[in-house]
């Protein structure tokens, strides 16, 4: 671990030891620790019921970037005992060196929930980023590469429909607090790839990023307004003005899955020679994904739109379909997609398989749902115990025993 003791690591000061030195307020479980608590319980029933199971993934110390999201203010946090606090990974990079090191576990599907610290570059104390992580690996040889991309994929798709209706962030409207319609952005890169190169876009590939880098921030931003973003980017030259006018039509559009014959006709007749069998691929396996959502009983015409502007993390989420779910005045609530060249990379020599997950960013989450209810919680239960009289403790006791025994929440009276 070089330079684990530099002087710009952030170093956090041991808490009190002396419970005196401890307010009341402290002892007092916060609102919010509870509204995460709750959040936590219900992904992780979620997760169980497609029967991920939970991993506990250990901090890993990486000497170069191998994603874009390791930024440079990624950082070791210690206690003053020298003690390691926390790292921000970012993306799946411990997921997949996971399975690299236990190889004959063919099937994986997991969930974590990592808290990970970094620092704040303004100052003060470090920042906290919450983010439960779902993922699946599954061996091609379990039915052909594409049959088992189609079920991973829509699995995914369906996952996160079932994160929006938990949460009731409803997909045909708007959450019960907030405005904006809610809905899954879908994209593949190749398809992407294909469209700017029947717009025009100059093929030089720190001009082309540049501008798939605008594209991807009104995407996440969820502009709608086409003409500022136009002028900006005619006038970095990144295009030009009928190149502008090509983008507006075929890339700004964002299309219902009822419409992807549409973009399969403008792909077959337009997109250069290199690109169309690639584009032709990536639009099958976005109707792929999407039909099998649907034999899953989602609604896809009310919920997912193929949005080309999105682009995620080129070295992160490569290999295939890329989703996200962003909502006005929260930012990106989870995003994820297909990383089979990142998990190869991880674990070369070892089985193909198709590996596809999400991140959810649980302190936007919560800060969709809205205000929390001001009362701190107690305690649940189904069955309260009183009786009249006195010396009845033990025949109240012995009832919340058999309750308990029965897997049914139980509680007394404590008093005589």
């Amino acid at each position: 671990m070089d330079n684990l003791f530099d002087r710009d690591r952030v170093l956090l000061p041991s808490g009190p030891t002396d419970p005196a030195h401890i307010s009341a307020l402290a002892l007092q479980p916060p609102l919010e620790m509870l509204r995460l608590s709750e959040v936590r319980d219900k992904l992780s029933a979620l997760f169980r019921c497609h029967g991920a199971v939970q991993l506990q993934l250990p901090p890993l110390w990486l000497k170069r970037e191998p994603t874009d999201r390791l930024r440079r203010d990624t950082a070791f946090l210690l206690d003053s005992g020298g003690r390691l606090f926390g790292l921000n990974l970012g993306g799946r990079l411990a997921v997949c060196q996971y399975a690299a090191l236990h190889p004959k576990a063919g099937f994986l599907k997991c969930f974590s929930f990592v808290h990970s610290l970094r620092r704040d570059p303004s100052g003060g104390i470090p920042l906290e980023d919450l983010t439960a992580d779902f993922d699946i690996h599954c061996p091609t040889a379990a039915g052909g590469s594409k049959a088992v991309a189609r079920f991973v994929e829509s699995e995914i798709l369906v996952v996160c429909h079932e994160i929006l209706s938990e949460f009731g962030i409803r997909p045909d409207g708007t959450h019960p607090t907030e405005g904006g319609a809610a809905y899954i952005q879908l994209n593949h890169p190749q398809l992407l790839a294909a469209l700017l190169d029947i717009c025009g876009v100059p093929s030089e590939a720190p001009q082309r990023a540049q501008l798939v880098s605008v594209m991807a921030k009104a995407a996440t931003r969820r502009l709608d307004d086409w003409g500022a973003i136009s002028s900006r980017l005619e006038q970095r030259g990144l295009c030009s003005a009928a190149c502008a006018r090509e983008l507006s039509k075929y890339v700004w559009h964002r299309w219902r899955p009822s419409e992807l014959h549409k973009l399969r006709t403008l792909v077959q007749a337009r997109a250069p020679p290199q690109r169309r069998a690639a584009g032709l691929s990536a639009i099958s396996s976005l109707e792929d994904c999407i039909a099998g959502a649907e034999a899953m009983g989602v609604q896809t015409d009310t919920l997912v739109l193929v949005d080309t502007r999105l682009a995620l993390s080129h070295l992160e989420f490569s290999a295939g379909m890329q989703l996200q779910v962003s909502l006005p005045g929260h930012g990106v609530l989870l995003k994820g997609g297909r990383y089979d060249a990142l998990r190869g990379s991880l674990a070369a020599g070892s089985a193909e398989k198709v590996a596809a997950g999400i991140s959810i960013y649980l302190g936007k989450l919560m800060s969709c749902l809205g205000a929390a209810d001001t009362r701190a919680g107690g305690s649940e239960v189904d069955v309260l115990v009183c009786s009249v009289g006195e010396g009845l403790a033990l025949e109240r006791m012995a009832i919340v025993g058999q309750l308990w025994q029965g897997g049914i929440r139980g509680g007394a009276s404590a008093g005589d």
